[in-house]
């Protein structure tokens, strides 16, 4: 699979030095989405508290009339039996071949247009990039590389990673520190299929609901547009998108995430660096559940603040959003199956 960067690729390594593109890097994000995937379809995915271990007498004995099935009762959950566990092989192997790999030119610090006054002094937000002593600032990727699948097991098509790779193409950024405008990529030749993708996440389907974790069914996707964009656009957006919530610390914090004090915080809402001609891709998780929410917040006043605010105050491209009035594809539909089609590009079926 070849493909490029449409924004730098940060991917961590030894003392979170990117040294190179580290194959880990990838396969967290990518097991992220594959995790969000199958929340969204009911499937089984365990916490990392109670993280899977493979019981092979288990599985022995297990009457279950296919394999999936079988795993399960051995232990594994579904994205577990692809992405391996305790006592269980991850069911491929990825690789990473650099062919025009280069030093990333961004900006650091990078500061926001933007002013806020506390305490009566006035402060410029600003972000940081990790540096080494002795060294060059610790950079991200650009470029172009090629990612190599080979299946481990007979039953497992390496064409499901490939489509899980092009969704997060479509959709999110590939390696660490997306909350950093990281990690849109794009394949350079053809559009991977994501049928076998599609095809291996329908058998997970089930019952299961996931009120406070990342799934399908609580993600929104959105790009916007704008005229002359800058790298500095991104955290412009990022501080005002913060500002919403200004009224509401813990919502603010929860939705937008923080490095303050000992509750330190990721990021729910990710918003990537200028690519193409113009675009800015927006994508997050907004729980059902939540401590911070009250009387005033829940997960969609807060949605629906995030797209009033973009609506009005940019070129908004896309919105897609499982059973909402905002999806511009699939306006309130409530098959999580045929919204998943819609996101891959199948057509029914």
């Amino acid at each position: 699979m070849k493909v490029k960067t449409l924004t730098p690729l940060w991917t961590g390594g030894v003392g979170g030095k990117v040294d190179r593109i580290h194959e880990t890097g990838l396969l967290g994000s990518m097991r992220w989405w594959y995790e969000v995937l199958v929340r969204g379809l009911g499937g089984r995915v365990c916490e990392r508290s109670d993280e899977c271990k493979f019981d092979v007498d288990k599985y022995f004995k297990s009457e279950a009339s296919d394999e999936g099935k079988r795993l399960r009762d051995a232990g594994l959950c579904d994205v577990c039996q692809v992405f391996g566990a305790t006592g269980w092989k991850r069911r491929f192997r990825l690789s990473v071949k650099e062919s025009e790999i280069y030093d990333a030119i961004i900006q650091h610090p990078i500061e926001a247009e933007r002013v806020y006054e506390t305490q009566g002094k006035k402060h410029t937000p600003a972000w940081y990039f990790p540096s080494f002593p002795n060294t060059k600032p610790n950079t991200p990727k650009s470029g172009s590389f090629e990612i190599q699948i080979q299946s481990l097991y007979g039953d497992f098509p390496s064409d499901v990673i490939m489509g899980l790779i092009q969704f997060i193409a479509d959709w999110g950024a590939l390696g660490a520190r997306a909350q950093m405008g990281f990690g849109v990529i794009e394949p350079i030749d053809d559009r991977w299929d994501t049928g076998p993708l599609y095809k291996w996440l329908a058998t997970t389907a089930d019952n299961q609901e996931y009120y406070e974790w990342p799934s399908l069914r609580n993600v929104f996707f959105t790009q916007i547009k704008m005229q002359n964009v800058r790298e500095v656009d991104t955290f412009n957006l990022k501080y005002d998108l913060r500002q919403l919530f200004s009224a509401n610390q813990d919502v603010r914090h929860f939705i937008m995430g923080t490095t303050a004090g000992d509750n330190k915080m990721a990021a729910k809402v990710k918003i990537s660096r200028p690519y193409g001609d113009g675009q800015i891709r927006i994508w997050g998780w907004i729980p059902e559940k939540a401590g911070c929410y009250d009387n005033e917040w829940n997960r969609e006043k807060i949605v629906e603040v995030i797209h009033n605010h973009l609506i009005h105050e940019y070129d908004l491209e896309t919105w897609r959003e499982f059973n909402s009035p905002r999806d511009t594809a699939t306006v309130n539909i409530t098959d999580p199956r045929e919204f998943l089609q819609s996101l891959l590009g199948i057509e029914g079926g």
